[in-house]
């Protein structure tokens, strides 16, 4: 952890269904000045990070499919549900997507609550 504190980053974020204690990781995060996300895979329901919903400041929900390239046929909007549910639960939080993100769907990202937008395949085509 420190060779990560030394960085001085403005974010780290973790992913949900990674072993280890994630309140005491984002509580040292925050004792440096550093925000604390945690990322939930299209599977991880919303209600596996609630307990630890009062520490995060970022959640970045991965619409994608891990080791593939999620094209925009391949993202799955229905998981944009987790965002409103997110919203309803700490409205002040900050809310990231990725996977399959372009210009015919960022529009329908934003107004269903996400922050920013992780891009990637749509920049190479």
């Amino acid at each position: 952890m420190a060779a990560i504190k030394a960085l001085g980053p403005q974010l780290v974020i973790v992913h949900a269904e990674a072993d280890g204690d994630f309140m005491a990781f984002a509580r040292e995060m925050h004792r440096h000045g550093i925000e604390a996300g945690v990322s939930i895979l299209r599977e991880t329901p919303v209600e596996a990070i609630i307990g630890a919903l009062e520490v995060i400041d970022h959640v970045l929900i991965f619409a994608g499919t891990l080791g593939h390239n999620t094209g925009p046929e391949g993202v799955n909007l229905d998981v944009l549900a987790k965002a409103t549910q997110l919203r309803q639960l700490k409205p002040q939080l900050e809310i990231g997507w990725d996977g399959g993100a372009n210009d015919t769907n960022a529009r329908q990202l934003m107004e269903g609550g996400v922050d920013v937008i992780n891009c990637g395949g749509y920049l190479r085509g």
